[in-house]
């Protein structure tokens, strides 16, 4: 194969975002990995699950230091994900599949907009919480 450069390529493409607020989103991929200062890191692909935006993927790190466990917990806690406190929480790959509804941000990366999800913004969704207090009926 042979290609030939012009000299003046663009970088990178462009996100497709959505608006900003807040929408049903599904865990697509769930990775354990380390951020670049070494924290514990789960690296996690959201996918928009309904609505106008559908199928939209949005990336998102939750680093496992003393500033991020809020953001962590808070998102565990919307996928319903069980804890106990003190007790060591196994997590990962058994988010991928789970909902929850969170509060979508646009961003600046690489001076380009882009999705995120804003700092605690995870929500369980109303099935979950109806569920939480068992059968109504």
């Amino acid at each position: 194969m042979q290609v030939t450069f012009t000299g003046e390529e663009k970088g990178g493409g462009s996100f497709d975002v959505a608006p900003a607020g807040r929408y049903l989103v599904n865990v697509y991929d769930a990775e354990e990995t380390e951020s670049a200062k070494g924290n514990p890191m789960i690296k996690i692909v959201w996918e928009i699950s309904s609505g106008e935006h559908a199928g939209k993927r949005i990336w998102n790190y939750l680093v496992l230091n003393d500033k991020g466990m809020y953001n962590a917990r808070k998102c565990i806690d919307a996928l319903g994900v069980q804890w106990s406190k003190g007790e060591p929480l196994e997590i990962g790959n058994n988010l991928v599949g789970r909902e929850c509804e969170a509060d979508v941000n646009i961003q600046i990366y690489q001076e380009k907009e882009k999705n995120g999800i804003k700092f605690g913004g995870y929500h369980k969704t109303e099935a979950m919480e109806i569920m939480k207090g068992g059968i109504p009926f």
